[in-house]
Order: C-alpha cells, then structure tokens, then sequence
C-alpha cells in the first residue's frame, strides 16, 4: 500500500512539473530555431535548424525596456507597501467607527476590472501633464497600484497575528501610536517580503497600461518589448523566434535575483 501512495505522489508532483516547465521548454528551445522552423512547423518532423541569430536580433532594445521595468517595478513595491501597511494597521489595530464599512468599500473597489478605469487614468495622466517626460510616466503607471487589495490582506494578517497584549503594553507605557506601528512593523518582515514578491511579479507583467501611457514615447517595459520584437523592420515578416529569445532574456534578472536572495527570502517567509 505504500508503494502505490508513493507512486501515486511520484505520477502527481511529475504532472505538476510537467505542466509547469514544458511551456518553458518549449520557448527556450523555439528560442534557438530559424523562422523557417517555427512557422513552417517542420520542428514536428523532427527538423530542427538551430541559430544564435535570433538573441542578437533581440538584445539591442533589451537594457533600456530593462531598466525602465526595474524603475517602475521599484516605485511600485517601494510606494505600494509603504502606503497600504498603514491601512493594514488601521484596519487590524485602530478602532474608529466605519472600520468595517471602509474595509467592505475596499473589497467592492477591488473587484471593479482595472480595463474599466485604464481610460479614466490615461485621461488624469494626460490632464496632470504627466505624459511628456518620462518621470512622469512612471509616476502615471504606479498610481493605479498604489493600494492593493491582496497586499492589504498579507500585511493584516501580519499584524493579526501580533500579541494584542504588545499594543496594551505599549499603551500602559505611554508609547505614541505611530511608534506603536514602527515597533509592531518590524515583526511582519514576511509578510512584507511576500507582498513585494506578489507586486513584482504583477508589475513586471503588467501590460495594458504601459502601453497605453507609454505609447509613442520612444520608452518601452519589457512586455511591451517583447511584443513589438517579434516583428523585423526590415522585412515586416513576424517572427516568434524573436519573442521567444526576448521572453528568455527578460526571464533571467528576476531568477537571478530570486538565486541570489534565496536563502533570505526563505528564512524570511518561515520566520
């Protein structure tokens, strides 16, 4: 019997797996395949014409959607967390009357789709005089997401999970509520981290309102790059090969880093 539950969990987590890292197999060997064999599908023959050609097609405009990406997505998590956490304090420690009513509006906002505002922000964008450098695109970019709802619930739940009795302690003392909220803050570092996780991987993927506000700037994200890449000037021909190399490159500064930090991210969460 326990053969058969361990080759049960094996078949289980190897279809996770599976499922998981096959389309990522599948671009990064794309990645390396000539047009003639990705659009003419003679790969399913077996006829593989493999190049290098299509990286260094892609890496020339690569640097500079990177390093815009990186400054949006560092504005966001930094702006982001430091304004919901006070919320998420508010909501978990404060008592004040419409505590339940403000936490009710947010859950009704966050379930209004984000298309159905991207216009109205554009316009404010435009309005501001946001649009006509690119400091302020930026700035017009994070604004919509600057309060999340989900980053709202992970640092509640940090501060939940504090000892009602430290905040009784702090007020016996005479200790300021703002101070309160500094000391309390520095026991939710996991959750902070997760939610600047979560904010990373939404911002380093967001797409429509990058394109909408960055549109003809002459700027581009990486998800904006790498749709426009698939296309050569020079013969107007689509070439996915080309977005399969770019969807590689912009893949390898967040696992980089993800290596790099690992074992404190890690020993952040469990803590």
């Amino acid at each position: 019997m326990l053969k058969k539950d361990n080759i049960f969990k094996f078949l289980i987590i190897s279809s996770i797996i599976l499922i998981i890292w096959f389309p990522i197999i599948i671009i990064f060997i794309f990645s390396f395949q000539t047009n003639d064999s990705v659009v003419s599908s003679q790969w399913l023959n077996g006829n593989w014409s493999w190049t290098l050609q299509n990286y260094s097609k892609v890496i020339k405009g690569f640097g500079l959607s990177l390093g815009i990406t990186l400054l949006i997505v560092l504005f966001e998590v930094v702006f982001s967390i430091s304004i919901t956490i006070f919320a998420a304090f508010g909501l978990s420690r404060l008592k004040f009357k419409g505590r339940n009513f403000f936490f009710y509006s947010i859950v009704l906002l966050s379930l209004i789709p984000n298309v159905a505002l991207i216009t109205y922000q554009y316009k404010m964008t435009v309005t501001l005089g946001l649009d006509s450098n690119l400091m302020g695109n930026v700035i017009a970019i994070i604004i919509p997401s600057l309060f999340s709802f989900i980053t709202l619930i992970v640092l509640k739940s940090g501060f939940d999970k504090i000892d009602k009795n430290f905040e009784k302690l702090c007020t016996s003392i005479n200790i300021s509520t703002f101070k309160t909220f500094l000391l309390e803050a520095k026991y939710i570092k996991s959750e902070i981290i997760m939610s600047a996780i979560l904010i990373t991987i939404s911002s380093w993927n967001s797409y429509v309102l990058p394109n909408l506000i960055l549109a003809g700037s002459g700027h581009q994200t990486l998800t904006m790059w790498i749709l426009q890449v698939s296309i050569d000037p020079l013969d107007s021909v689509v070439h996915p090969e080309y977005q399969m190399a770019a969807s590689i490159l912009s893949t390898i500064p967040p696992v980089l880093f993800f290596v790099w930090q690992k074992n404190n991210i890690y020993k952040s969460i469990s803590k």
